[in-house]
């Protein structure tokens, strides 16, 4: 069986980038959001300077250098297919034709 080309169709090339911003904007947000929790505890003086300048070098060193890895052009396939096998997207916001194309890649990422 022939291995479907919607991805580098132009429709699946938009659909991908678009699937590709969104998945990004919600990982930076689920990320932040943690360390908003930091902040927040500074705050109301759970944590000092110290440990709020820890968790952001942290999240600098880690967390947003892998978002923005992951997310850079030429990757959206890989992109997509991690963030819907992770939750950030569901199924249901790609279309059938892309779904298809990328089943394997996505099956791979929840094997992981």
């Amino acid at each position: 069986m022939q291995e479907s080309n919607f991805r580098n169709s132009p429709k699946g090339k938009r659909e991908l980038r678009r699937l590709s911003r969104i998945a990004h904007e919600r990982a930076l947000r689920a990320a932040l959001e943690k360390l908003e929790a930091n902040f927040s505890s500074w705050r109301s003086n759970q944590l000092d300077s110290f440990g709020l300048n820890e968790a952001i070098h942290t999240y600098h060193q880690t967390e947003q250098r892998e978002i923005w890895g992951l997310y850079q052009r030429g990757l959206e396939s890989a992109a997509v297919s991690r963030a819907v096998a992770d939750g950030l997207l569901h199924e249901a916001e790609l279309s059938s034709e892309l779904l298809a194309d990328l089943s394997p890649g996505i099956a791979y990422f929840r094997q992981l």
